[in-house]
């Protein structure tokens, strides 16, 4: 049986006068959300998904974990229609999951918008994630590289996010994972200040989960905190091999 330690940890950081992160470490359900549409309607969309997805998801399988982001992304739509002020409000989420796969459990990440996960093993990071937003279309086309997205007028468009609309297709997978593998979830007010080299150096140097969550969120807001900061660090403590 695959067994996670988790922390998550969110911070305002230097320059919005409020928190439309928001964060989940349930014992088997971890997740991030970086809300968007202005005051009150980020900080809303945010804590409804997160809320939605406990809720939903009561563990299972990775297409349990689907339709558990696709009921929150429903009562994030629900609840801006109900408030003219919470109208075109949206929420980016990414959640990690102990699921079953193949008469075996596993890790299912599901996610939607630019929020991030990523695996370190064996001194490696990986980004499992594609963000959905337009420089990122951009980049896997071909038109522009890495270093042209960083100054791109549209860097900040996503083209998909929770509470666009009634319906939602999350991105899915699902890890097999092995025990002393960690699993980082953030928002991108974390990868906007750091580099994969920062980070790695955290994470390798940092064991216990709630201490490197602690030390990722100092490090991005002392390096500018120019956006909310959210990080998950979730350690895998046993595995079904």
């Amino acid at each position: 049986m695959t067994k996670l330690a988790a922390s998550a940890m969110t911070d305002i950081g230097r320059v919005r006068l409020m928190n439309e992160d928001a964060v989940l470490a349930d014992k088997d359900l971890v997740a991030v959300a970086d809300g968007m549409g202005g005051h009150p309607g980020g900080e809303v969309a945010a804590r409804t998904a997160i809320d939605a997805l406990r809720h939903a998801f009561v563990g299972g399988t990775v297409e349990r974990l689907r339709e558990a982001v696709i009921t929150a992304n429903r009562a994030v739509w629900e609840r801006a229609g109900t408030d003219g002020g919470l109208e075109g409000m949206g929420t980016t989420l990414c959640v990690a999951a102990v699921v079953e796969a193949d008469d075996e459990t596993g890790v299912g990440v599901a996610h939607v918008g630019d929020s991030r996960a990523y695996l370190l093993r064996d001194g490696q990071l990986r980004q499992l994630t594609d963000d959905h937003s337009v420089v990122s279309d951009l980049i896997r086309a071909g038109e522009i590289t890495e270093q042209d997205a960083l100054h791109h007028p549209h860097r900040h468009v996503l083209t998909r996010v929770l509470g666009m609309g009634p319906d939602l297709e999350p991105d899915s997978t699902v890890l097999s994972v092995h025990r002393g593998d960690r699993v980082l979830l953030c928002t991108d007010g974390l990868v906007n200040e750091l580099d994969d080299h920062q980070i790695i150096a955290v994470l390798l140097s940092v064991p216990q989960a709630s201490s490197a969550a602690e030390q990722l969120l100092a490090q991005a807001v002392a390096a500018g905190g120019r956006d909310n900061v959210s990080v998950a660090v979730i350690d895998v403590i046993s595995t079904s091999d």
